[in-house]
């Protein structure tokens, strides 16, 4: 299970001839703040800033492209570790210049994503998505759809 102390040991990344390279010197993430299971953080590697707001189903995703702009509403995920996958993914999507590559480029680069879920799993990610999905459907029935935007799958990318 992926928990903060594991979000909170992260190495920085960095983006060098198509390759996602690891500095074990740095951490991926800056703890702007953090109140319980809520927290603010920003990626060491974008300068991108995150608050992450807790609720009894998972996390919704705020974003600001830098420390002073307001945040904006990014999406839900349904637990923390779907909340790194999430900014990850976005992270290595930026520092490729916002290319779309395939699967096995992003694997051969070297992706985080990717390692990420070689060592922590990929069902806690889907499983706990998915039933955040559910909940919210549970609670607001067919409407559920024009609540927020539907929770994204990052293994839809091709």
């Amino acid at each position: 299970m992926f928990t903060f102390k594991d979000l909170q040991t992260m190495q920085y990344t960095y983006f060098d001839l198509g390759k996602i390279n690891y500095d074990n010197s740095q951490l991926y993430f800056s703890i702007l703040s953090k109140n319980g299971n809520n927290m603010e953080l920003q990626s060491n590697n974008t300068c991108h800033c995150w608050r992450l707001v807790s609720d009894s189903y998972g996390y919704s995703i705020y974003h600001k492209h830098n420390i002073a702009d307001n945040y904006h509403y990014q999406t839900d995920c349904g637990s923390l570790y779907d909340c790194v996958l999430y900014i990850v993914g976005h992270d290595e999507y930026q520092m490729r210049k916002r290319k779309n590559i395939s699967v096995a480029a992003e694997k051969k680069s070297g992706s985080y994503f990717w390692r990420l879920i070689d060592t922590f799993g990929l069902m806690a990610w889907i499983g706990s998505s998915l039933k955040r999905k559910a909940e919210t459907k549970k609670i607001f029935g067919a409407a559920a759809d024009d609540q927020k935007p539907p929770i994204r799958f990052f293994l839809a990318r091709s």
